[in-house]
């Protein structure tokens, strides 16, 4: 949990020059898993950084940590663009950016949720996302703990 508020602290700066609000929610009882807190922390940071990217002006991002069984669990919620089926069933990919990125003056490269994937699948776990174009999207990393 030290790590997740962590990183939201450091990304509150961005959202609110944004006029966004970003807020947590962290699991009463702490979390506490083995991995690799630099890893979990670029996790956290990419997961972050692209719901404020796409999230437009006084939209809201939610950070939250709870536990499913033997399982934690890291969501990101936000209000923004949303995406279709098919830019879901691509998100993960290398080089990914949907086709309209430019639209919300978004930087990269399509490395983020790529990374994201691979270093949570590195520790034994796995990344799933839902969203609809126009409401949001919801991204969820579980780790073993």
């Amino acid at each position: 949990n030290d790590t997740v508020e962590q990183v939201v602290t450091m990304l509150t700066y961005l959202a609110q020059k944004r006029q966004q609000k970003l807020s947590l929610h962290l699991w009463p009882d702490g979390i506490h898993f083995a991995f690799d807190e630099n890893r979990l922390q670029q996790i956290l940071y990419n997961l972050i950084n692209n719901a404020i990217k796409y999230t437009r002006k006084e939209g809201k991002i939610v950070v939250s940590t709870r536990i499913e069984g033997e399982t934690a669990v890291i969501q990101v919620t936000d209000s923004g663009q949303g995406m279709n089926e098919q830019e879901q069933a691509a998100a993960f990919s290398l080089y990914y950016r949907t086709d309209d990125a430019d639209n919300y003056d978004t930087t990269g490269r399509g490395l983020g949720l790529y990374i994201v994937r691979m270093l949570t699948e590195a520790h034994g776990g796995h990344v799933d996302l839902t969203s609809k174009p126009g409401q949001g999207s919801t991204f969820r990393v579980y780790l073993p703990m």
